[in-house]
């Protein structure tokens, strides 16, 4: 009869009842059958004893460490509404003046282009008299500009002469009236007057002429497509002051989420034990396959010839030979030299 461990036996097939098992009953040894052991019904569970109090909820943990920051994503965010502008805070000192330029701000949008009012008579050009030539240029510092005086009283308008078919040279430039009050919004865009010829150019000249005044703002082009690349962000502003609390909202009708477990609490007194049941006839389920043993292999050899070094069980023949166990040890009677061969702890250990 060989010995092998049940995990390297075959798998059984349909079971019917008749198929006999070991089972040990008062300490001792006994067979029995499947079909009785499928026949056991389990007892009345008994009652369950009295719920302990509720424990007092635990400390709070301490809170984990950062993650680290991930990676710069390409895709930029949804912008989040703007929150409330609080109060403007208490103007702080005048800083020292700043040597280093600041960034220019945006241009503010250009307010509409009044009505134009109608064109005054042009009054009779008076003869351009010869320019006289530069004169050098001094070696000492420019001195300070003198304030501007008044502007003189505006003399009444010659009458218009005949239609010329000569352009006549351009007069000096007058000085600069005061400006007028804005006229109300115009709707219609005032037609733009006819360049005038461009006269000879002059002598260099080796001092700055004063600066022209600025045109007319040109119409806004049209917007263009949206970009793709989102612009660096702007300074955060100093935080506003937060406003009062808001009312208490009303009761919601959806549940908050469900705190922490609290401490469990101790276990409540074991109630009585039940009767015991009657023999049930139902096998209960088989229990997991215990772990594989740490034993150290084993050598057989033939007369000094290595069989195997890893032996996983015994199996001996020839006629007379017999082998009983008890327990784990193993007693192997060879009836020719009537020796016996001990194996103590080798049954189902391979």
């Amino acid at each position: 009869m060989a010995n092998a461990q049940s995990p390297s036996l075959p798998a059984a097939t349909a079971l019917n009842g008749t198929e006999q098992l070991e089972i040990v009953q008062a300490g001792t040894s006994r067979r029995t059958t499947t079909g009785a052991i499928a026949g056991i019904v389990g007892g009345p569970t008994g009652p369950t004893g009295v719920a302990g109090p509720t424990g007092g909820q635990g400390p709070t943990g301490p809170t984990g460490s950062t993650g680290p920051t991930g990676a710069a994503s390409n895709v930029t965010g949804p912008t989040g509404n703007t929150g409330p502008t609080g109060p403007t805070g208490v103007t702080g000192p005048t800083g020292d003046a700043s040597t280093v330029p600041g960034p220019t701000g945006p241009q503010g949008a250009i307010g509409p282009t009044g009505v134009t009012g109608s064109t005054g008579p042009t009054g009779v050009n008076g003869d351009i008299g010869p320019t006289g030539s530069t004169g050098p240029t001094g070696a000492g510092a420019p001195g300070p500009t003198g304030p501007t005086g008044p502007q003189g009283i505006d003399g009444p308008t010659g009458p218009t002469g005949a239609a010329s078919t000569v352009v006549g040279p351009t007069g000096a430039t007058g000085i600069a009236g005061p400006t007028g009050a804005t006229g109300a919004a115009s709707t219609v865009i005032g037609p733009t007057g006819p360049t005038g010829s461009t006269g000879p150019t002059g002598a260099a000249s080796t001092v700055a002429g004063p600066t022209g005044p600025t045109g007319i703002q040109g119409a806004t082009g049209p917007t263009g497509a949206a970009s793709t690349v989102a612009g660096p962000t702007g300074p955060t502003g100093v935080a506003g002051i937060d406003g009062p609390t808001g009312p208490t909202g009303a009761v919601s009708t959806t549940p908050g989420p469900t705190g922490p477990t609290g401490t469990a609490g101790s276990a409540g007194a074991t109630g009585p034990t039940g009767p015991t049941g009657a023999a049930s006839t139902t096998p209960g389920p088989t229990g997991p396959t215990g772990p594989t043993g740490t034993g150290t292999n084993i050598s057989v050899s033939d007369e000094g010839s290595l069989l195997t070094s890893n032996v996983t069980s015994f199996n001996f023949v020839g006629a007379g030979v017999t082998a009983t166990a008890a327990t784990n040890a193993v007693t192997v009677t060879v009836p020719s030299t009537g020796a016996n061969i001990f194996l103590a702890d080798f049954f189902g250990g391979f």
